[in-house]
């Protein structure tokens, strides 16, 4: 993307110090040369096509890829859930098994 030009102050007029050069407005901004006969516009055509049929399989691949991760990290969580629903439960198990309170309330009953 070309920058606007900045006004150059300086004696010497051709002497810009901008690198990009001048900026075209976008109404005065050359268009490419149109295609001489049906052939070469056939192979403008091709080669749009394959292009773009090339962008939609690199597409179509990377959200693929992006399921098959989102797949991945699904199991590991579920995975790592269940350990933890696992853990809790041992320790609700046991911490009942090991209350001081839990003898005096059976022989309470």
């Amino acid at each position: 993307m070309r920058r606007p030009k900045l006004v150059d102050y300086s004696d010497s007029e051709g002497e810009s110090m901008d690198p990009f050069g001048p900026v075209v407005p976008p109404g005065e901004q050359p268009s490419p040369p149109e295609p001489q006969d049906e052939n070469e516009f056939a192979q403008i055509v091709m080669q749009l096509q394959h292009e773009y049929t090339k962008e939609v399989g690199d597409l179509e691949r990377r959200q693929e890829e992006t399921e098959r991760e989102l797949r991945v990290w699904k199991a590991q969580i579920e995975d790592r859930l269940q350990l933890q629903v696992n853990v809790m439960a041992s320790i609700i198990k046991m911490s009942g098994q090991l209350s001081p309170f839990h003898d005096a309330e059976i022989r309470h009953v």
